[in-house]
């Protein structure tokens, strides 16, 4: 009895690829081409947050200000970041090597308007990453902020998120400017315009205590004396619109100062609200 042995094409296709592709292998790695770097670049998201998850492909800087940069990468081995400006006239980078919180320190050096790109080499990874980098004036990132006008060379933005009002301060200083602080009727008007349907805003307003840290002469500390003669960015109060005036903070600690719906001020206790940004 004959026995037959039957051999289908694709098997016969496949045998004769896998013994061309053994003979031509290379015991060496594949040069890494540009092509490649970028592609993996892919994996490499700088400053990424809740609205851009796989990062900014535009990087704005205020005019003499600086930005931290943060990379999150999805690629697999131990990175080693190179970062090169393609313009360092218009911007410097400072890389932190030590700090696990950022990669490094952008810094604009050039006027507003100016333009330039940011390259991320990321060497132990073979990946390249390049972004545009634009210098600008009283710019807050909109993915955070909304524009609401300017006054006697001030610019003003809401926030769109909700902070403490200590996060506030911190939130304002690092997009460049400060909590707001309100220095006439024409200003607190623009402000409360801009709060349509909100019930309160935090401004840059608290009760300081001005013997904080002091002591009698017997060295014990002396009691709190509460004041409201600064704004947060230390400018005095020369303007007031305060629903009630008050020294006294309370059993609750209301020292944070707010804007209610009808443009007053009052003081509460730390809790989320949406802030006012001032840039200058």
């Amino acid at each position: 009895m004959r026995k037959y042995v039957i051999v289908y094409p694709a098997v016969l296709i496949a045998a004769a690829a896998l013994v061309v592709s053994c003979g031509l292998r290379s015991h060496t790695e594949p040069e890494i081409t540009v092509n490649n770097a970028e592609i993996l670049g892919q994996g490499l998201f700088i400053n990424p947050n809740a609205f851009k998850p796989y990062g900014v492909t535009t990087l704005f800087i205020n005019e003499d200000d600086t930005v931290d940069l943060v990379v999150q990468s999805s690629l697999l081995k131990t990175p080693n970041y190179v970062w090169k400006p393609a313009d360092e006239n218009i911007l410097k980078v400072v890389p932190t090597p030590n700090d696990p919180k950022r990669a490094a320190i952008a810094i604009a050096v050039g006027d507003s308007g100016a333009a330039t790109k940011l390259t991320l080499n990321d060497v132990g990874n073979q990946a390249v990453k390049t972004i545009d980098v634009k210098i600008v004036k009283h710019w807050a990132d909109p993915d955070f902020y909304k524009f609401i006008g300017s006054y006697g060379g001030h610019y003003y933005y809401l926030s769109k998120s909700l902070k403490t009002w200590a996060q506030a301060v911190a939130a304002c200083k690092e997009a460049g400017g400060y909590l707001v602080a309100i220095n006439s009727a024409q200003e607190n008007a623009l402000l409360q315009k801009a709060m349509a349907r909100l019930d309160s805003v935090w401004i840059g307003l608290r009760l300081r205590n001005e013997n904080e840290n002091k002591t009698d002469a017997n060295g014990n500390p002396l009691p709190p004396k509460w004041s409201l003669k600064y704004w947060e960015n230390g400018e005095p109060v020369t303007y007031e619109n305060f629903a009630e005036k008050s020294t006294d903070p309370g059993i609750f600690f209301e020292i944070f100062y707010f804007m209610d719906r009808s443009g007053r001020w009052a003081n509460w206790h730390e809790q989320p609200h949406e802030y006012f940004l001032e840039m200058e």
